[in-house]
């Protein structure tokens, strides 16, 4: 062996592979990627600097509340894309297969949660999953598929439109969408649009085998179907929205109560319509 060509995907392979090399005096070619960023180097022992040599800066997580609401740069879409690919395809996979094989540790687990709130998206999600499943209708996948593509692209940027105006002002009375934040737009489904139907096609693929579901994947097919899915028009809700990771949420004490005493019925129900579903009926892969 004349020279060694990196293809590993972690840092402590990689100075493990320096390090024999520069042992043995063999030459390497070290690559790898993070993110949009991506490196090569060119590695002769005792004559180049080697991989322990060097390292690379911190990396700077994206702040939450700019990756969900208010992206500025391509690697903010990148690491949402990512992070929403990993709730939609990983997550809620695995939870629902624990709700269904294992759901004392399921429920004690959704309790450490954190709110009532957090819960009950989780457990909405969760139960959307396991419906789906047990249905094992590809035309219900494409369906909520839509719903998806909706709720992002289109119900979601409405809100924050409903929160954040065009013309709204920050307190000083500067205008608040400027600088990074720029006005966003909702779009609307339209089965003719080849990126609406790109996304609903994939996100109803990739669910579709990741529950073991029979699929007409040709794109006719699937915008045929999708064609007629009812999309209700936007609803405005009474929701805060965080500007800042360090913003503080509605400070009204009766109305968080409330709202929290309504949720936890709604949490209740969710739990005994979930009763039913066995793992005879659902078993995600």
């Amino acid at each position: 062996q004349t020279f060694v060509i990196n293809a590993v995907d972690n840092i402590n392979a990689r100075k493990y592979i320096d390090n024999q090399c520069t042992k043995f005096c063999r030459p390497l070619i070290d690559s790898g990627t993070l993110g949009t960023k991506a490196h090569v180097q060119m590695i002769i022992p005792h004559v180049t600097s080697c991989y322990n040599d060097t390292q690379d800066p911190v990396e700077e997580s994206v702040p939450m509340c700019t990756m969900h609401n208010f992206p500025a740069m391509i690697e903010h879409c990148i690491e949402w894309g990512r992070d929403h690919f990993n709730e939609y395809f990983t997550d809620v996979i695995n939870d629902a297969k624990k709700l269904i094989e294992s759901p004392d540790e399921f429920y004690n687990d959704l309790k450490k949660e954190g709110n009532v709130t957090l819960q009950l998206t989780k457990l909405s999600f969760v139960k959307d999953v396991v419906v789906l499943a047990a249905e094992n209708n590809f035309d219900k996948v494409i369906e909520f598929a839509v719903k998806q593509y909706t709720e992002n692209f289109d119900y979601r940027i409405s809100q924050l439109l409903h929160n954040f105006p065009p013309d709204y002002k920050n307190k000083d009375g500067s205008m608040f969408w400027s600088g990074s934040k720029r006005v966003p737009h909702p779009i609307r489904y339209d089965a003719n649009d080849s990126l609406c139907l790109s996304f609903v096609k994939n996100y109803a693929v990739i669910l579709a085998r990741a529950l073991s579901i029979s699929a007409n994947e040709s794109d006719e097919y699937i915008k045929t179907v999708s064609a007629k899915v009812n999309i209700p028009a936007f609803t405005p809700k009474n929701v805060f929205i965080k500007v800042n990771d360090n913003d503080e949420g509605n400070t009204n004490d009766n109305a968080n109560v409330s709202a929290n005493t309504e949720e936890d019925k709604q949490l209740t129900a969710l739990i005994e319509l979930l009763k039913p579903y066995d793992k005879t009926k659902i078993e995600p892969t």
